[in-house]
């Protein structure tokens, strides 16, 4: 017969379960569920038990976790389900052309499946791959990947930490009602001629392997609200806003 899996939390044996065809051993290797796991117990939260519904794989590596925690606070059992895909950066560009001084920003238009939408606009993104990774590091080949910009990690400025140090893992948790993910922030500031401004909007880029479809759009950086209602891009233009209004940032 074989024993039932467990795992150790507060110096209580936690049960685990999953439906059929769920690899009880990657869901728990997974960086998005240890995440999870080890910023638990710094919670007031009593885990009993832990369910897996289901584990989505991108290649060999599991990139998403679905899962029922039964979880108490304060003696009464509370929401459970978590939709676990870890955490992602996103960079805010500004462009300035060297010709008229005029700022422009950088958007992503991309098919966006679960809204749906077939070109939702939204700043340079992606997905942290495993906890080995530097966000900065991400960020960078992110843009690389998305726009072909290539910035140097030196040169991008975390707004996550300026503005929350290391209170937060990232500046926006986009649906903590059901998501673990969390973004962290970056703004990156630089020049840019009239006629390579021109080439980058509509070029379309992305990862074929990776089965990205993107074009890129250039707009007015003070009209960027205006141009989406992702959240994203909206939290990193307000984190951007006031940190230079209150002269953290000088650019």
């Amino acid at each position: 017969m074989t024993e039932e899996p467990t795992i150790e939390f507060k110096n209580k044996t936690v049960k685990l379960t999953a439906e059929p065809n769920v690899n009880i051993e990657d869901a728990l290797n997974s960086n998005p569920f240890k995440t999870w796991f080890e910023d638990l117990p710094m919670t007031k939260f009593e885990l009993h038990s832990v369910h897996f519904q289901s584990v989505d794989y991108f290649g060999q590596r599991v990139g998403f976790v679905k899962f029922k925690a039964s979880i108490t606070f304060n003696g009464k059992f509370v929401p459970g389900i978590v939709f676990a895909r870890g955490g992602a950066v996103a960079i805010l560009v500004k462009v300035i052309c060297k010709e008229t001084n005029e700022e422009y920003s950088v958007l992503t238009v991309q098919p966006r499946v679960p809204i749906p939408s077939s070109g939702f606009p939204e700043i340079p993104a992606g997905m942290l791959d495993d906890e080995t990774e530097k966000f900065s590091g991400v960020a960078a080949k992110e843009m690389e990947e998305e726009t072909g910009i290539i910035v140097k990690t030196s040169d991008l400025i975390d707004l996550t930490k300026l503005v929350y140090g290391e209170r937060f893992r990232g500046s926006v948790y986009p649906s903590p009602g059901g998501c673990d993910e969390f973004i962290k922030l970056y703004y990156y500031q630089t020049e840019m001629g009239q006629e390579k401004l021109e080439e980058l909007n509509n070029k379309m880029t992305g990862l074929l392997e990776e089965r990205e479809q993107i074009t890129l759009k250039i707009v007015k950086f003070d009209e960027l609200w205006k141009e989406t209602s992702d959240c994203k891009t909206l939290s990193a233009l307000f984190l951007y806003e006031k940190l230079k209004k209150e002269g953290v940032i000088k650019k």
